[in-house]
């Protein structure tokens, strides 16, 4: 499975670090790599004055696949700026395609 980037980030994002090699195994919900993206917030002071500033934010990018890590598409440093982009390809061990009461009818991991 070729994971692609969300919509739902703050881009343009800078990638800060690899966290998984290749080969290591992947959870659901497993940070994989971490990133960073800047954004204008206001902020004010003791007298009531007000202001904006960028700032960085870290964050990470979780997994949203059980499997193996197979290849990285991105390096620490790379800047991102729109969805869809190819971050890394994860061998899955099963795609859990049939549920049954919150357990995959196939491996029977529990899904809840």
């Amino acid at each position: 499975m070729q994971l692609q980037l969300p919509r739902d980030l703050h881009y343009p994002i800078t990638v800060t670090e690899l966290l998984k090699r290749p080969n290591d195994n992947v959870e659901r919900f497993a940070p994989l790599f971490s990133y960073s993206y800047t954004t204008t917030v206001t902020e004010g002071n003791r007298f009531g004055d007000e202001f904006q500033v960028e700032k960085a934010f870290p964050t990470t990018f979780e997994s949203s696949v059980d499997g193996v890590l197979k290849r990285w598409s991105i390096d620490p440093g790379a800047v991102i700026s729109e969805p869809g982009f190819r971050v890394a390809d994860i061998e899955e061990f099963c795609a859990h395609g049939v549920q049954f009461h919150g357990m995959c009818v196939d491996c029977g991991k529990d899904m809840t």
